[in-house]
Formats: C-alpha cells, sequence, structure tokens
C-alpha cells in the first residue's frame, strides 16, 4: 500500500531509528512482539476493527507475497514457518483467484 511504501521510505531516511522493524517505538527501536499485540488492540478499540490482530496481519502479508510471486520457499523463509505451512496458504489464494 502507499501508506506503507511511504512508510518504509521515511524509516530509510530517519537518522532517529536505531532499527529496520516495521513496528517502530518512540525510541526509534524495534517494538517487542507483546507491544505490538498491545498497540493493535489500542487499534481495534479505537476504530471498531475486530478483525485487527498480529495473526490477521501475518496471513495479509503471506497472502500478498505469494500472490506477488513470492516463491513458497522465500515466504517460508520470511516468516519462520515450514514450506508445508505456506502451501496451504498458496492453495487458499489459488482459490480464492478462480472465484473472482
Amino acid at each position: 500500500s502507499k501508506v506503507l511504501k511511504n512508510w518504509l521510505y521515511y524509516r530509510s531516511k530517519s537518522r532517529k531509528l536505531k532499527s529496520d522493524c516495521l513496528f517502530i517505538s518512540q525510541r526509534g527501536e524495534g517494538m517487542t512482539p507483546i507491544n505490538v499485540c498491545k498497540f493493535l488492540a489500542k487499534c481495534r478499540r479505537e476504530t471498531g476493527i475486530k478483525g485487527l490482530t498480529t495473526e490477521a496481519l501475518r496471513h495479509t502479508c503471506i497472502h500478498n507475497w505469494l500472490e506477488n510471486g513470492y516463491t513458497v520457499e522465500k515466504v517460508a523463509a520470511l516468516t519462520g514457518a515450514d514450506v508445508a505451512t505456506i502451501r496451504v496458504y498458496l492453495n487458499t489464494s489459488s482459490k480464492r483467484k478462480r472465484k473472482e
């Protein structure tokens, strides 16, 4: 998305940031997993988006990577999942495309 691309560009140019993590604390460091969960919980409360979870973000990234040509092996390496798990996403993505 445009917002993510803008954030990644800003992050790459900023000297204050001490991490290349996607989620950055106010101190410029990578957020811990528990703080990311807390942040998303706050976003859910404020926006009313019930499905805004770390799992939903993970699923979305995996589907997008597969739909944009990443290999199953590359996605498995990026996520720390095994290839068999990623193939489940690939099958789901293929079924969704057929319905459209």
